[in-house]
């Protein structure tokens, strides 16, 4: 008898709880000349203006690849051969030490990013090292089952866990 009220009562509760707000960006911009405000007009303007090809190459499945990007550049990510997952690792090239800071962007901006957001380097530069121009996914939005693209949400691959993954059972410890 006690476990069927105690079913209502939590129907009852759920039924008169109020909605949840969805969450938002931790900071938001203060003001215009804040660094979280992005000068969209600017990057629209960059997006627009003609460019030219610098290099160009294809990824294999399960590998990995360096490459310089001079300052100012505009770097194109796409998945020519379907859906992929890919992580995304980004250094200061004269400063290593500076490197793309994934959970504090997630903090400034949100757990999936799009147009508009920046990618932010860790303490103490503490600066947006990219900012995105367009994301041909965006028409994406949200399934059902609340999954989007572009997600900060988990570590990206490094060594320690390439090698974690090549060893047997056995030589786990």
């Amino acid at each position: 008898m006690s476990v069927i009220l105690q079913i209502a009562d939590a129907e009852e509760r759920r039924r008169q709880r109020k909605s949840v707000p969805p969450p938002v960006p931790a900071y938001l911009p203060a003001s215009s000349g804040s660094p979280l405000t992005v000068p969209r007009d600017l990057y629209t303007a960059i997006q627009k203006a003609p460019r030219y090809l610098g290099q160009e190459f294809t990824l294999p499945i399960r590998s990995g690849r360096a490459w310089s990007v001079p300052a100012g550049s505009i770097v194109r990510i796409s998945t020519p051969e379907g859906p992929q997952v890919g992580d995304l690792n980004i250094w200061n090239l004269h400063n290593p030490r500076e490197r793309f800071w994934a959970s504090r962007t997630r903090q400034l901006h949100a757990s999936h990013v799009s147009t508009f957001d920046r990618l932010w380097s860790c303490l103490p530069y503490m600066r947006p090292m990219v900012t995105i121009l367009a994301d041909s996914l965006a028409w994406y939005e949200q399934d059902e089952t609340g999954g989007r693209v572009h997600d900060l949400l988990g570590t990206r691959c490094g060594m320690s866990a390439a090698q974690e993954e090549l060893k047997t059972p056995s030589q786990l410890s």
